[in-house]
């Protein structure tokens, strides 16, 4: 099916150059009549790709645009995540300057920020090889 998709344009151009011949030769055998039977149908034969064209690549569309809301959804869960992590670690800070904790504190907002970044790489490579997979070519 996606060699299919890939080669639509080419595969539907000459399917339709083949059928305006051959409708116009094998049914109509006056000269003049040959080539307004090419006519009629080249216009029917065009009419036919852009429906198919239009419908193809709304579809498309439709597919990035719901990748990108579900790569939209899961980066916002997994920052809210690691924000509230931040959060709950600020908050466990005494008020005393320098203290253990508070560098426990910042190695650990240190360490969530990195997995912030790591968590981002890891959905851009996936979910954009899983678009690669299942976009048509």
């Amino acid at each position: 099916m996606n060699v299919l998709l890939k080669h639509l344009e080419i595969i539907l151009s000459v399917a339709g150059v083949i059928v305006v011949f051959t409708v116009s030769w094998l049914f109509f055998h006056a000269p003049y009549a040959r080539w307004q039977a090419a006519a009629i149908t080249a216009v029917a034969v065009g009419l036919l790709h852009g429906f198919i064209f239009y419908t193809v690549r709304l579809r498309q569309r439709q597919m990035r645009q719901s990748t990108i809301h579900e790569m939209q959804i899961v980066v916002d869960d997994i920052v809210r995540n690691q924000m509230t992590v931040v959060s709950l670690s600020a908050q466990l800070i005494p008020s005393v300057p320098g203290s253990i904790q508070q560098r426990e504190w910042a190695q650990r907002s240190i360490e969530a920020a990195h997995e912030i970044g790591r968590r981002l790489n890891e959905i851009d490579s996936e979910r954009l090889s899983d678009l690669m997979r299942r976009r048509p070519h």
